[in-house]
């Protein structure tokens, strides 16, 4: 088990190190274009050097890095940053091996994550900016390439249509549903914290369940008027052609997916979403601090000599606080790490974080369950469901860690509370059934493993408990019939043949019994 989550670990650390790569290629050659060396002469590899740098280091990457599920978001990245590497590399080649490595990247980054359905349209306003000077001139030259890259939204609509792409199902999944109206509105007041995390990135949080919801502008104003302003710069730098004019749209571009009006609403917060769109804020404060140093110090120059020592003084400075940067951030980073040294460390994390977040509490009281301390889990559930009576989840775990202290009443109260919160939650349906059968109510119990099966037709163990329920209420045939549908969706299920042998032998069915016993000592049936 070790061995294979260092794998994962190890796989992840790659593929950031590799968007690390592919950023600074992106950078160094974007800084050498003709129209961008002026302004940063032969510092251009350093530069790019420096801001993929702080980019690698930074601990609001931690989550897409070390937290093993988004994987996706940072391989998307990867992905993206190809597509952009091979648009700059066929735009000084002639060869079409560099189109069609961005076109197979883009393809893949659509099946890796949707943040990618972006990458034709950026590319093409990367393109006018900084290679052609205009739209019809990048469309001129590269026109085939830009078809290709926009051919992809077709695996991305047939994947999303199959279901061939997971990450759709966050977006039908809600654990507290509002409007896309509300959830925009509420990106207003979250996008400034995420340029606030990329400042001052503590505290940082996995979880954000609980966001409050803004239904109205006057709620999230500040925030409303920081954005325009930011998006306003951002236009008047695009329609000036200026080079600052596209970090912002890489920023709100890239972030458009999943911090607009597209409701995302499992996570209307997540601090994987900046890890490409960092590298905006990265590249603006080191090219501005930068520009900045030059600036002061031609000021300087005009108004007395400089010598060498001086010359060398204005490079040291710089290196020594991309240094010191680097260095601060990387401590972080380890800090940050460290949270997730365990589950139960990254959910306590989560609490001190955000302690009004539910179902942080209810997935730590989880794990406190897990690890044998079920007082401090009860805390944690009756904690959640008083931070938020409607979260179903924490209503279900308090139901389930209630019956295993044999308290069948109040166990049934929060199943119930559970199913009419979330009526498609089907385990919750099993669980009151299991309450029910052991408070020797059978035909209430058969109920609810009915209903069970009406939202979960496929579930073996519904079955199961229903032949177990109807053996008590004496309906053997109808007993045998269930467990044979168990058998049929699980041939494994040693219990389920157990069950059918009894329900035939107590029909009178011995025959028929004495084939389903040869079948259930099949050495690989699951005990």
């Amino acid at each position: 088990m070790k061995l294979a989550l260092s794998c994962y670990h190890q796989t992840n650390l790659a593929i950031h190190i590799l968007a690390g790569l592919a950023l600074f290629g992106i950078l160094r050659r974007t800084l050498l274009l003709t129209s961008v060396r002026q302004h940063v002469g032969a510092a251009a590899t350093a530069l790019a050097l420096s801001i993929a740098l702080l980019w690698l280091l930074h601990p609001l990457q931690t989550e897409s890095v070390t937290y093993i599920v988004q994987r996706a978001e940072s391989l998307a990245a990867l992905w993206y940053l190809l597509v952009f590497y091979a648009v700059i590399r066929s735009a000084a080649s002639r060869s079409i091996l560099w189109p069609l490595a961005g076109v197979l990247a883009c393809a893949a980054g659509m099946a890796t994550k949707e943040i990618v359905a972006t990458a034709p349209l950026l590319a093409l306003l990367y393109d006018r900016t900084f290679l052609t000077g205009s739209f019809k001139e990048s469309l001129r030259r590269r026109w085939a390439v830009y078809i290709a890259l926009a051919a992809c939204w077709g695996l991305l609509a047939y994947l999303g249509i199959s279901g061939g792409s997971g990450h759709l199902n966050q977006y039908v999944h809600t654990s507290y549903a509002s409007d896309a109206w509300s959830y925009g509105l509420t990106q207003l007041g979250i996008i400034p914290h995420y340029l606030r995390l990329s400042f001052w990135p503590a505290p940082l949080c996995l979880d954000y369940y609980g966001w409050p919801l803004a239904h109205r502008v006057a709620q999230v104003w500040p925030g409303a008027v920081m954005i325009a302003l930011l998006l306003g710069l951002t236009a008047v730098g695009l329609l000036r052609a200026g080079k600052w004019g596209f970090l912002g749209a890489w920023f709100f571009v890239i972030l458009s997916p999943t911090s607009s009006v597209i409701p995302v609403f499992i996570q209307v917060a997540a601090e994987h979403r900046m890890y490409l769109p960092l590298a905006a804020v990265a590249t603006l404060v080191v090219l501005g601090i930068w520009l900045l140093a030059k600036w002061l110090l031609g000021r300087r120059a005009r108004l007395h000599p400089i010598s060498g020592s001086q010359k060398a003084l204005s490079w040291a400075v710089p290196a020594l606080a991309v240094i010191a940067a680097a260095t601060l951030l990387g401590y972080l980073t380890s800090q940050r790490n460290h949270d997730y040294r365990s589950v139960l460390a990254i959910w306590q994390a989560t609490v001190d974080a955000r302690p009004t977040n539910a179902r942080a509490e209810n997935n730590l009281g989880s794990q406190l369950r897990r690890e044998g301390k079920p007082e401090l889990a009860m805390e944690r559930y009756r904690r959640s469901v008083q931070l938020d009576p409607d979260f179903f989840m924490a209503h279900f775990d308090l139901g389930v860690i209630l019956e295993e202290q044999g308290r069948l009443d109040p166990a049934a109260d929060e199943f119930r509370t559970a199913i009419r919160l979330d009526g498609s939650l089907a385990v919750a349906y099993n669980n009151l059934g299991t309450v029910l059968l052991r408070q020797a109510k059978p035909a209430l119990a058969a109920e609810q493993f009915r209903l069970m099966l009406q939202k979960d037709p496929n579930s073996p163990l519904g079955y199961s408990n229903l032949g177990s329920t109807l053996m008590k209420m004496g309906q053997n045939d109808q007993a045998a019939e269930a467990f044979r549908h168990a058998i049929l969706l699980d041939p494994s299920w040693a219990k389920a043949y157990a069950g059918l042998e009894a329900a035939l032998t107590a029909s009178g069915r011995t025959e028929e019994a004495a084939k389903v016993h040869q079948q259930a000592v099949q050495p690989n049936l699951q005990r």
